[in-house]
């Protein structure tokens, strides 16, 4: 006997792996249509800390871990990055928060309605591993899709990954696309 899914959460970031989630999520609402979708995306406040002269730095998400997983000190690297280009234009950390919700959104409005399927666009704020266990266990979810982690070795030993703590605290089945 199959069970009835009547609300299917996707967790959304922006990448590709996320993307995968989407798909997935436009599957399975296809596949229970009396099922709603919610499409949650979480944000940290500090994506740049102001410092004199109003010159911007990255935050420790940019700079703190180097692509293996190693801690790298941040007052040791130069701030270059293709990420921090995209914001050199805006001057607060409000509109690049903005700016990154509005891109994530108009990427998921864009591709469910090219699927016919209804969403709701949830924005949560935090740590995104918490954040989406909160709310899957506030709103009686029956099934959380997020993408996979892309984390591997010593960065996953270190930092674990958020489809892994999702997994582990959820109150509901998880599918971790790929």
């Amino acid at each position: 006997m199959v069970q009835a899914i009547n609300h299917i959460i996707v967790g959304f970031d922006d990448n590709e792996e996320s993307m995968k989630a989407l798909e997935w999520g436009a599957s399975m609402v296809r596949a229970f249509p009396r099922a709603k979708l919610s499409v949650l995306h979480v944000f940290h406040e500090d994506y740049y800390e102001p410092v004199e002269n109003s010159v911007v730095t990255p935050s420790p998400r940019f700079t703190t871990y180097s692509a293996d997983g190693m801690f790298v000190d941040p007052t040791q690297v130069t701030p270059v990055s293709s990420e921090l280009k995209q914001y050199q234009n805006e001057t607060s950390t409000h509109s690049i928060i903005q700016s990154s919700i509005d891109k994530a959104q108009a990427k998921v409005r864009t591709f469910l309605q090219g699927q016919g399927v209804d969403h709701h666009f949830e924005i949560l704020e935090g740590n995104a591993a918490t954040s989406i266990s909160d709310y899957i266990n506030q709103h009686q979810a029956d099934l959380i899709i997020v993408g996979n982690s892309g984390k591997s070795g010593l960065e996953r030993l270190f930092l674990g990954s958020t489809s892994s703590k999702i997994t582990k605290n959820a109150n509901c089945s998880v599918l971790i696309a790929k």
